[in-house]
Parts: C-alpha cells; sequence; structure tokens
C-alpha cells in the first residue's frame, strides 16, 4: 500500500530542495492518525522524499522530528548530500520557517 498517494503536490524541485504541499485533512491518512487532530506521520516524511527523488532509503542514520505537520502545510526539504548519505532538514514554509525534522539517511 503506498501511504503517499495523492498526499502532496510538488511546487518546486531542484538539487537542492523540494517544496511539496500536503492535501486536506480528507486525505485517508489524516483521518487515520489522528483523529480529531490529523497529523502526518513522520515515517511519510522520508516515504514522500524517497518518492520524489524515486530512490530506495536504505539506512536511515539519524531522524529527529522536531514539530507536527498538519494537512495542508507547505513543506520544505532542504538536502545535502553527502558521498552517499543525504542530510534532510524540512520545515514548514511559514514566516518562522518552523523546524519539522532533521533526517540522515542513505
Amino acid at each position: 500500500m503506498d501511504f503517499t498517494e495523492n498526499l502532496f503536490e510538488i511546487i518546486k524541485q531542484n538539487e537542492d530542495q523540494v517544496i511539496i504541499k500536503l492535501r486536506d485533512e480528507n486525505h485517508p491518512i489524516f483521518k487515520a492518525h489522528f483523529p480529531g487532530f490529523p497529523i502526518l506521520p513522520g515515517f511519510l516524511l522520508i516515504d514522500i522524499f524517497a518518492k520524489i527523488q524515486k530512490k530506495k532509503i536504505k539506512k536511515i542514520e539519524f531522524a529527529k522530528f522536531i514539530n507536527h505537520t498538519l494537512p495542508n502545510d507547505v513543506i520544505i526539504y532542504n538536502i545535502i548530500k553527502e558521498d552517499e548519505k543525504t542530510k534532510l532538514k524540512i520545515v514548514k514554509d511559514d514566516e518562522k520557517k518552523t523546524k519539522i525534522a532533521q533526517i540522515s539517511c542513505e
């Protein structure tokens, strides 16, 4: 089952950054997690990135989830590539650029 199906739209994509917009609370993932307070499960931040990049994540070395990701959020994936590793600094596209997560993976 692909939990990311119809979950987001890509607004901008280049080598260093991907910007997406999440769907609204009517998407099945938000109805299931959590009823009455819909948030995006943290693992889906990684799955979305893998799907956009068309690659399989082999190993997650570090993952720190800092703030909730909500329906309709616009999310910025800042991408830093180091050899085989990819570091992601994920923020909301709001006034404060609210930090969502930091992830290091292969």
